[in-house]
């Protein structure tokens, strides 16, 4: 069978499940996710695949996609946008494929916490065995479960090349995303998806692979990579809310984990960072206030000598 449709008679919620199921009744060589509103090139399959078996390649990662607004048809080249860049990614992009080798799992690190890889499962191909053998799937949470999956992909790779070619299509509709809230505790739990079980996540597969264990350093680079974008948006959220309205709702979410250690140590460590960032950002500000003060000053006597000298 050349297509085979699976319906599920419950909705999941999270988007790693119907995934999960994809993956469990796949038949072919290598995998592609595309989500529901998305689309693909006519010709990304045949592109890629022949990459791949060049490379003898795990993963296949293309760097770029097109971009179309919501309504837009995917039909002509004049509707679609070449995205330059992902959106945090900070890597310089390839002009032709490139296989990507690590010696150690330092280096390996070093590039998935530095964004040199997207969190976006849908620009990657992937050899099926490859996630058999590793036991890969995606977390059953809302949201972060990208994050996690892209995580046990790169960790895991033998061979990911990097490749030019843009084969996604990925729509941008604003009104039915997925991220957005109807009320604060959806908002909250999104956040605290993200952060608490992200990060509950990967500290429980750290302790199971030896050479993070023994590198708490390591472990907490994952942490910050895992929430670094999250703190930007919880700060504005939270402020709009008093604390005794949103205390019951973080509980709950800090109920769903087990062991709260890291987590703990990760949010204070990152508390005290944040609080210095401040602390130093205040001073830059009264340094610059000061000077703006002295050369309003020096204005106002330069313009009192000049009317003295027109005397």
């Amino acid at each position: 069978d050349r297509l085979r449709l699976i319906r599920s008679e419950k909705n999941s919620n999270t988007p790693g499940m119907p995934r999960n199921v994809g993956i469990r009744f796949s038949r072919g060589e290598y995998i592609l996710f595309i989500d529901a509103d998305d689309a693909i090139t006519p010709t990304a399959l045949e592109e890629l695949y022949p990459i791949a078996k060049q490379f003898d390649a795990d993963v296949v990662y293309c760097e770029k996609f097109y971009q179309v607004e919501a309504g837009k048809k995917f039909t002509t080249d004049k509707n679609l946008l070449p995205i330059k860049n992902f959106w945090n990614i900070k890597s310089d992009f390839v002009t032709e494929p490139k296989l990507v080798l690590y010696n150690d799992i330092d280096e390996r690190i070093k590039d998935i916490v530095s964004f040199q890889f997207a969190v976006t499962p849908w620009n990657y191909l992937i050899r099926r065995d490859f996630i058999s053998e590793h036991g890969i799937k995606f977390p059953n949470i809302k949201y972060a479960e990208d994050n996690v999956f892209v995580f046990y992909i790169v960790f895991f790779a033998k061979n990911i090349v990097r490749v030019p070619n843009i084969m996604y299509i990925y729509r941008r509709d604003s009104a039915n995303s997925i991220n957005n809230y109807k009320t604060l505790e959806t908002e909250v739990r999104r956040y605290t998806d993200h952060v608490f079980q992200g990060v509950s996540i990967v500290h429980e597969f750290s302790q199971e692979f030896q050479p993070l264990k023994s590198n708490p350093k390591l472990q907490y680079d994952l942490f910050e990579w895992i929430t670094q974008k999250v703190f930007h948006y919880i700060a504005p959220l939270y402020a709009k809310f008093p604390a005794w309205q949103l205390e019951p709702l973080i509980i709950k979410e800090l109920d769903k984990i087990g062991d709260k250690t890291p987590l703990t140590a990760f949010l204070f460590s990152r508390m005290t960072m944040l609080n210095l960032q401040l602390n130093q950002y205040g001073a830059i500000i009264q340094q610059q206030n000061q000077a703006i003060q002295q050369l309003q000053q020096k204005l106002l006597n330069d313009e009192l000598q000049l009317q003295f000298q027109k005397k």
